[in-house]
């Protein structure tokens, strides 16, 4: 599992995206981002998928959020990762 600490989705064309790269995982069940009260600002079940740094189209501040995947390895063992990201305004 490889995933930056730090975004800046200021539309720029360099890290505007928080995306992880799932190597090793035969199905992605979700990738969920939370903000730091633990309401998901994101949420998605395709590997190629990123935030942008919005929910509902509004800009969310600058911080720190938590993400989660759930999935299965190649050999289907149920796995799951967390890490946190900084968004950068």
């Amino acid at each position: 599992m490889i995933a930056p600490n730090a975004f800046t989705p200021n539309n720029d064309g360099t890290n505007d995206l928080f995306r992880i790269r799932a190597y090793g995982l035969s199905r992605l069940e979700y990738f969920t981002i939370y903000n730091r009260w633990g309401a998901p600002v994101f949420t998605t079940a395709d590997p190629g998928a990123g935030w942008d740094g919005q929910l509902n189209n509004a800009q969310q501040p600058a911080g720190t959020y938590v993400w989660i995947v759930k999935g299965k390895d190649i050999l289907g063992r149920n796995v799951q990762y967390s890490g946190h990201v900084l968004l950068i305004r």
